[in-house]
C-alpha cells in the first residue's frame, strides 16, 4: 500500500514537472488544477456555486475579447441569470481578474475581458506538444504566406508575421503557437472589393453582409491555419492589446499583382 502511495506521489511530481499541474490560483482550495483537463477546477468551483457553467462564461468570454466592452445587462441577456446574481457574478469576475472596467465614456459602466479572461475562452482540452512540432508549424506557415502572396488573385497579401505568447518563454512544451499578422490589400480600393466579391463567389461563402465585407481578411486566416488547431492566428493589432511586441517571423519579399482591371473582367469563378 505503501509503494503505491509513494508511486502516485511521484507520478504527481512528474506531471508538476512536465506542466500539467499548476497550482491554484488564491483563494481555491485545490492544491493543484490540471493543466490538460477541459476546464481548469480552479476557475470552476466558485462560478459553479453560483450557477453558471464554465463552458458558458467561456463562450460568453469569447466575442468580448480584443477590447470589445460589455455592459450588465449584457452579461444577464447572455448568461441567463437574474440582474441581482449578475451583479454579483461582475463582481466575482472583477474579483478574480477575468475582466476589468473599461475607460470607454458611456452613460453606464462598461467592462472588457482581461488577459486572463482571454486565456480562460481560449481554453481547450487539446494535447499539448513541444517545440520541434512547433517549429514545424511554424515553418509551413511561412510556407503557406508564401504561397497566398504569389496569388495575384487573392485581394491581400502577408506583410508580416510576429510570433507570441508561450513560444518566447522557452517552454518545452506548448497549448498553441500564438501569430499576429499583419495583411494589407494587394490592389486600390475600386479594385479590392470587386475581387472580394469574385472570392466570395468562387469560395461559395454563404454569410452576413457584415461577414462577407470581412470575407478576405477570413478567407486569408482560414488559408494560413488550414484548420490546424495547434495554430492560433489573430489581427496584427492583438500586439497592442496584449502589450507585447513579439518576434518577426515573416516579411514579405515578393508579391505577385496582376493587371485588376483585366482580372476583374476574365477572372475566373474557379481557380
Amino acid at each position: 500500500m505503501a509503494g503505491e502511495k509513494d508511486g502516485l506521489k511521484g507520478a504527481r511530481y512528474a506531471r508538476i514537472a512536465a506542466g500539467d499541474l499548476r497550482p491554484c490560483p488564491r483563494p481555491f482550495l485545490q492544491p493543484l488544477c490540471s493543466a490538460m483537463s477541459y476546464m481548469h477546477r480552479c476557475c470552476t468551483s466558485e462560478l459553479k456555486r453560483r450557477g453558471i457553467k464554465i463552458r458558458q462564461l467561456r463562450h460568453f468570454l469569447r466575442p468580448v475579447g480584443g477590447g470589445c466592452t460589455f455592459s450588465v445587462k449584457y452579461l444577464s441577456d447572455h448568461l441567463k441569470p437574474p440582474i441581482q446574481k449578475s451583479n454579483a457574478l461582475l463582481q466575482e469576475l472583477l474579483r478574480e481578474g477575468y475582466v476589468e472596467l473599461s475607460d470607454t465614456p458611456f452613460k453606464k459602466p462598461l467592462y472588457q475581458s482581461t488577459l486572463k479572461g482571454s486565456a480562460l475562452a481560449l481554453a481547450n482540452c487539446k494535447k499539448r506538444f513541444g517545440r520541434e512540432i512547433a517549429t514545424g508549424l511554424i515553418e509551413t506557415v511561412k510556407k503557406r504566406a508564401a504561397t497566398l502572396n504569389a496569388d495575384q488573385w487573392h485581394p491581400l497579401y502577408v506583410d508580416e508575421i510576429r510570433i507570441f505568447g508561450s513560444w518566447l518563454t522557452q517552454q518545452d512544451t506548448l497549448g498553441d503557437i500564438d501569430l499576429a499578422v499583419k495583411l494589407l490589400r494587394r490592389y486600390p480600393n475600386n479594385y479590392h472589393l470587386l475581387l472580394t466579391e469574385r472570392l466570395i463567389e468562387r469560395n461559395q461563402f454563404r454569410g452576413t453582409f457584415f461577414q462577407r465585407l470581412s470575407y478576405d481578411e477570413r478567407s486569408a486566416y482560414q488559408q494560413l491555419k488550414n484548420r490546424d488547431w495547434r495554430i492560433s492566428v489573430q489581427p496584427f493589432h492583438v500586439l497592442e492589446t496584449v502589450k507585447v511586441q513579439g518576434k518577426t517571423i515573416f516579411n514579405a519579399e515578393t508579391v505577385a499583382r496582376g493587371n485588376p482591371k483585366a482580372m476583374i473582367s476574365d477572372m475566373p469563378t474557379k481557380i
